[in-house]
């Protein structure tokens, strides 16, 4: 359980939230996704209680990378982009972002295949999570939170994801 936690987040700032197992930090995650309600107190971004915001609203600022995140066996711009393919600038985007110092993923570009369906390319698990890394980032939100982000990344590919951040 969390009791008695007052934190302040600085604009473009880059915090870790360290400790042990079942301490609660995936659950303050999640807390300030939006994703739970059952809660007493505040939580608050721009000064504004997140209950002021339409839920859509409030979600729509946030980017979210989760230790369990989801791996679509389609193509690496739906699986980046999601509902935007159709943005004029998607697959330029995709590219930008494919190339970003310490994301890169071999022998892949906008439209190659992925998963074992369909004669796609297979990724490892470090190689998923850097997918679903762009994914959180093709968006451009406000806020990116991550849970364990580099929990399946070697530590040369941890060490440039904390460098890009």
């Amino acid at each position: 359980m969390l009791s008695n936690i007052n934190i302040k987040f600085d604009h473009n700032g880059l915090y870790i939230i360290k400790g042990g197992n079942g301490r609660g930090k995936s659950t303050l995650l999640k807390l300030l996704c939006g994703l739970y309600f059952d809660y007493t107190g505040e939580i608050r971004v721009n000064g504004l209680n997140i209950s002021s915001y339409s839920l859509l609203e409030y979600r729509a600022r946030i980017g979210v990378v989760f230790q369990d995140f989801n791996r679509y066996e389609t193509s690496v711009k739906a699986n980046i982009a999601l509902n935007k393919m159709n943005e004029t600038d998607c697959v330029l985007k995709i590219k930008k972002l494919l190339n970003s110092k310490g994301i890169k993923i071999k022998d892949i570009n906008p439209n190659t295949i992925l998963g074992n369906w369909f004669g796609g390319k297979e990724l490892s698990g470090g190689e998923w999570q850097k997918i679903a890394f762009l994914r959180s980032l093709y968006n451009e939100n406000d806020i990116l939170i991550a849970d364990e982000p580099t929990s399946n990344l070697d530590f040369q590919s941890k060490q440039k994801l904390v460098e890009f951040s």
